[in-house]
């Protein structure tokens, strides 16, 4: 339940920042292509759902992996997750979205 309730909190507040910079569809599709690549790779599913990681470890990963593949509303969106120590609940924040 726990889950929910934060997931709900994140989605809604990255559906705001999408729908403030006109960028809901755009923030829709890469969500669905991160869910799809944690659904295709178990790396990085692994490196989303595991909570031992240090923030620090996690905002350079996703910089290696997707600074400049996604845009910079997502890529914020993921480092401040890290930050958060939230990023364990990127998948079901795809979902709610």
């Amino acid at each position: 339940m726990l889950n929910i309730k934060i997931a709900k909190r994140y989605s809604k507040a990255l559906f705001r920042l999408a729908q403030e910079r006109d960028l809901i569809d755009k923030t829709y599709e890469e969500l669905m292509a991160l869910t799809q690549l944690g659904e295709d790779s178990k790396e990085f599913k692994s490196f989303i759902l595991n909570p031992s990681i240090s923030d620090a470890q996690q905002i350079a990963i996703i910089n290696n992996i997707l600074k400049g593949k996604v845009h910079e509303l997502t890529f914020t969106f993921l480092t401040f997750l890290a930050q958060k120590d939230r990023l364990t609940y990127f998948f079901d924040i795809c979902q709610e979205f």
